[in-house]
């Protein structure tokens, strides 16, 4: 991709090994249905919320080992408090689009689907409206674990 990142199909031969999440601690919502996910960073160390991201890509489908997605490349950055936001990675679209990885329409849907998300934000509509600040995980949950079969194409 422009930026170095690996985006070209069949780049990734299907390989993983066990790891864990190093960045922040990230609560994510899945609206049913929706192209697109918002994440929400939590600050350990202040007990709040920080930024917002919006995620676009296809709604999620279920699996008998969990859930597919396929991300839509574009996605939005939030300010903390809903006063401005900014495409992110406008190039991966573009680049994207010219290696033919999306067609044009695709490429126009996300960008549509973004549209209406930012229509979202302005006009402070679920999730933004949202109180994230009663909410915090249970330090309890334990780790998921990869299923069994999780490389096996349903």
């Amino acid at each position: 991709g422009p930026t170095g990142r690996l985006l070209l199909p069949g780049g990734w031969d299907g390989a993983h090994e066990r790891d864990e999440w190093r960045g922040p601690s990230t609560v994510r919502v899945h609206p049913v249905g929706a192209s697109f996910v918002v994440y929400r960073n939590w600050n350990p160390g202040s007990r709040e919320y920080e930024g917002w991201y919006v995620n676009l890509e296809s709604p999620w489908a279920r699996t008998p080992i969990g859930f597919d997605g396929v991300d839509h490349v574009l996605d939005i950055r939030v300010a903390d408090d809903l006063s401005s936001w900014s495409w992110k990675d406008e190039d991966e679209l573009a680049w994207s689009l010219e290696m033919g990885m999306m067609t044009a329409a695709e490429a126009d849907a996300a960008r549509a689907e973004g549209e209406r998300v930012i229509s979202l934000i302005e006009s402070r509509a679920w999730p933004f409206n949202a109180d994230w600040s009663a909410w915090e995980p249970d330090p309890e949950w334990p780790v998921p674990e990869v299923p069994t079969g999780w490389d096996d194409p349903c």
